[in-house]
């Protein structure tokens, strides 16, 4: 079993995101909570934690940019045998049921400067099914609006109503995954009617296609379709000793045009002019003499 991991949204006006730095390398094995890759939007910076143990597959690498929702990585099941070789220290016991368990809903991070979110809305009910992918809230911050979704299927308890205002990281919801939607009805089985013979109609052969023309039409590729990593060039980085020259993140880049628009339309140049003041200058001193 594998889980995405997907750009989340990180407001109404920001439609993608940058891959920043992978902290994690194509192959490692992770655990839940830890911290995989770091995004940068033109406002913020949001950091990705691993929902769960497993082993990171990277699909988009760094310097690349992406829309809202594209899967930049997976996360295989295969956890057991590879996350960590030392024992996991005692913990307390979490209320488990058969063979599922309790996955927390926390407060993911915003950026550096956002310290707290507000509970907006809630889209579910409480104690209702939800399904993995489903919008669970919408998180309000002082810069952004963030939507999260439900990392697995279950039964969804909410501990934090809306209109409450809570710390980053904090858990606002739980998710029991043990328990099961209710099953459909099973359909009855129909009713045998006596076979009836039908004689199939003669079918006739169809003709035989005709040759591809010579000149192929160019297929446009399919930019949503992640490219492995093999694939992907890292972002060229030049230098000469003294400076350096690389690709611009996404947030210098809205900078710099924010920058470039106001000097291109604010008032921010002074005009001098000079004037041959030497005929004036006679004149007052002739006035001077004469006075």
């Amino acid at each position: 079993m594998s889980l995405d991991v997907k750009v989340p949204a990180a407001g109404e006006s920001i439609t993608s995101a940058n891959v920043a730095r992978w902290h994690k390398k194509n192959g490692d094995p992770v655990a839940k909570g830890d911290i995989l890759v770091t995004l940068e939007t033109d406002k913020v910076s949001n950091e990705l934690e691993a929902a769960s143990d497993g082993v990171l597959e990277i699909l988009v690498g760094e310097g690349e940019e992406v829309s809202i929702g594209t899967v930049i990585a997976r996360i295989s099941g295969q956890a057991a045998a590879t996350v960590a070789a030392a024992p996991a220290p005692a913990l307390a016991p979490a209320s488990v049921t058969g063979a599922g368990g309790i996955v927390e809903l926390k407060v993911p991070a915003a950026g550096e400067s956002i310290t707290s979110a507000n509970v907006a809305r809630w889209r579910k009910n409480d104690g209702e099914q939800v399904v993995k992918g489903e919008i669970l809230v919408t998180l309000e911050t002082d810069k952004v609006s963030n939507e999260l979704e439900a990392p697995e299927s279950g039964q969804l308890r909410i501990i934090t109503p809306e209109g409450e205002e809570v710390s980053i990281g904090a858990v606002i919801a739980t998710i029991n995954s043990s328990v099961a939607s209710p099953a459909a009805p099973v359909a009855a089985p129909p009713v045998s009617a006596p076979p009836i013979t039908q004689v199939a109609p003669p079918v006739s052969s169809p003709p035989a296609p005709q040759a591809a023309s010579a000149v192929a039409t160019p297929i446009k590729p399919d930019l949503s379709i992640p490219v492995s990593p093999a694939e992907r060039v890292a972002p060229a980085t030049t230098s000469n000793g003294r400076t350096s020259r690389k690709k611009m993140s996404m947030l210098r880049r809205k900078i710099a045009t924010h920058l470039v628009n106001a000097q291109q339309t604010a008032a921010i140049l002074t005009t001098f002019n000079e004037v041959d003041m030497t005929a004036v200058m006679e004149l007052r001193k002739t006035c001077r003499r004469i006075l």
